[in-house]
């Protein structure tokens, strides 16, 4: 849309926020209810904190800057909103986003969007003994992972993926398998992650959707069935509801 001159940055808004607030906003109304009931007052009142956190798109802030521990420690595994975190370094990365493209559209956006994932990464390894709270739950340690997705997008979208032989097809899916096994074998909650191992299954994941853009094969086409389609579509609702479910039973 920038390159034909029809973009529209309230239309852009608009469409992220169709998508994201209305399912988010009935999660916190209904998690704010339970915890009154449920949870001890000052609980509760953590609760009540980190929904207002996660109304303004800063649910991740909020746990950097009030939670002294890791995503995997026992006291945060309570928190019923705590999974909102990644829905505040997305909501973050959109506002940022076209205003990024906008301002760098003289420049050829494959180049810097490339370096800008790389410094991502590298931040995360760099930063990650010092501050492994920040680089978990942190937009400018997490933004690689999302900036490797632009860029596919924008290959595909221009056609620079055409040039790959239909040979290569199968091959590319079966490395994306490859690398999403590695990482979900190999990479636990001891690593330095995300960082530069984070590229482990970002790189997978590209992987496979550029091999589904590619044309049609046997392992793209084997995550195709209309169950897992399904599973995909409701994906974002089941995240959403999954983790208040799993703290309050913990708690």
């Amino acid at each position: 849309d920038i390159d034909r001159g029809c973009f529209s940055l309230t239309g852009f808004y608009r469409r992220r926020i169709k998508r994201i607030a209305p399912v988010m906003l009935l999660v916190i109304g209904v998690t704010l209810v339970a915890a009154q009931i449920l949870l001890l007052p000052q609980d509760a009142v953590t609760v009540a904190q980190s929904a207002i956190a996660s109304l303004v798109g800063l649910a991740n802030a909020y746990f950097w800057l009030f939670q002294d521990t890791g995503y995997f420690a026992a006291d945060v595994r309570e928190a019923p909103l705590l999974h909102l975190w990644s829905l505040g370094v997305e909501e973050q990365f959109y506002a940022l986003w076209p205003l990024a493209l906008i301002a760098l559209a003289p420049w050829p956006p494959m180049r810097w969007i490339a370096l800008a994932a790389l410094a991502s990464f590298l931040a995360g390894s760099l930063l990650f003994a010092s501050a492994p709270a920040f680089v978990f739950y942190m937009l400018p340690t997490r933004a690689g992972e999302l900036l490797v997705g632009a860029l596919l997008a924008i290959a595909i979208l221009r056609g620079h993926h055409a040039a790959l032989k239909p040979i290569l097809i199968l091959p590319v899916a079966a490395f994306g398998v490859v690398l999403l096994g590695v990482s979900f074998t190999l990479i636990d909650n001891r690593d330095a992650f995300p960082g530069l191992l984070a590229l482990i299954p970002t790189i997978g994941t590209a992987a496979l959707i550029l091999a589904g853009a590619l044309g049609r094969n046997p392992i793209t086409c084997s995550i195709s069935t209309p169950l897992l389609r399904w599973s995909g579509l409701v994906s974002y609702s089941a995240y959403l509801w999954h983790w208040p479910l799993i703290a309050f039973l913990r708690y």
